[in-house]
């Protein structure tokens, strides 16, 4: 019978990991999550001196599920965040729409360099560890050396912004939220 519960419970976790990746309200629970998260980094950069942030110009692209989600651009005047809308993939007309922060002025050409990934970071994951990682269940150090989060780009510079952005406060949803592997 122990070994039946414990079957049962490894299927419904399977299930649940499944909708957790898939779910619509779940996609809208993540999107919340990462909006509310980037709200608080820019605030944050923002508040730094513009001497502080021309160390850290340039754009910072996140994609989610091989697709470019988001990105937040940091110059020693403004810092700014897009999304792309949701629909159709990032080659086939889908446009980056700036969201959060100031202005945000790209032209077409360079939409498409951001969203081939030719940006100063790149951070690369799955929605179910951006979501642990989001909701504070996941440290960003074991999902980086475990291989769910791959950095392209300039690693130090990004490593400086995170240790920053620390320093502020900023932190996962859930900071009570036990961390794990």
């Amino acid at each position: 019978m122990a070994d039946d519960d414990l079957q049962n419970r490894r299927t419904g976790v399977a299930q649940q990991e499944k909708s957790s990746a898939g779910g619509d309200s779940e996609a809208a629970s993540l999107r919340q999550i990462a909006d509310e998260f980037r709200a608080w980094v820019i605030r944050d950069l923002r508040a730094l001196p513009s001497a502080e942030r021309l160390g850290f110009r340039g754009d910072y692209l996140f994609v989610i599920d091989g697709e470019p989600l988001f990105l937040v651009a940091v110059t020693p005047e403004t810092v700014s965040a897009a999304r792309w809308n949701s629909g159709a993939a990032a080659d086939s007309g889908r446009t980056l729409v700036a969201d959060m922060g100031d202005s945000l002025h790209l032209d077409a050409d360079a939409v498409k360099a951001i969203a081939e990934g030719q940006v100063r970071v790149c951070v690369m994951t799955d929605s179910l560890t951006l979501r642990r990682l989001l909701q504070g269940t996941l440290r960003a150090k074991v999902a980086y050396l475990g291989g769910k989060v791959k950095i392209s780009g300039d690693l130090p510079c990004f490593m400086r912004l995170v240790a920053v952005l620390k320093g502020r406060g900023v932190a996962p949803k859930s900071k009570s939220a036990p961390m794990t592997e």
